[in-house]
């Protein structure tokens, strides 16, 4: 399920379905996005959001931000059940998947919902103050979202991180 969503994650960007991007371009849907690194790495990684995807065949929203292929880098995919709206997403809701790094050289550190065998580790709040429907069909959407995002990320086993990162975003 998780590649599904970063898949459409993908076409959204494709098509040019941002819900914001960093910097003010000819997008109607452009809106600032800034990320802040406290903890074991430090650093604002450049903040893309790719845009956020509903269909209505799983029922489910994709919502990310481009990796960042700068150092510190960062990468954000989550999906949750239902359409978007201004309320506060955990890590531990129902149906909820996410995965979220940050990588800096050989260091990474990152924090997943549980899946396929793999233990959950870290966490995240996602709270979203505003959601406003970009493009709209019977069976699909996608919405620009406004709001913060901060997340938990323990160090990676078998990578050179120690230690715990805080990941704060606004967009």
């Amino acid at each position: 399920m998780r590649v599904t969503y970063i898949f459409a994650l993908a076409a959204v960007a494709a098509i040019g379905g941002c819900s914001s991007s960093a910097g003010g371009d000819d997008n109607a849907n452009s809106t600032g996005c800034t990320i802040t690194l406290t903890g074991a790495s430090t650093g604002s990684p450049a903040c893309t959001p790719i845009g956020t995807f509903w269909t209505s065949d799983d029922n489910m929203t994709a919502f990310g931000f481009v990796p960042d292929l700068s150092d510190p880098g960062a990468l954000v995919t989550i999906s949750f059940t239902g359409q978007p709206s201004t309320k506060t997403y955990r890590e531990t809701d129902p149906g909820t998947v996410a995965a979220i790094s940050i990588s800096s050289g050989a260091s990474q550190w990152a924090m997943q919902t549980a899946s396929d065998g793999t233990p959950a580790s870290g966490g995240f709040t996602l709270t979203i103050t505003s959601a406003n429907t970009i493009t709209s069909a019977a069976d699909a959407r996608t919405y620009q979202l406004h709001g913060t995002l901060t997340a938990t990320l323990p160090a990676v086993a078998g990578t050179a991180a120690t230690g715990t990162v805080t990941l704060k975003a606004t967009f």
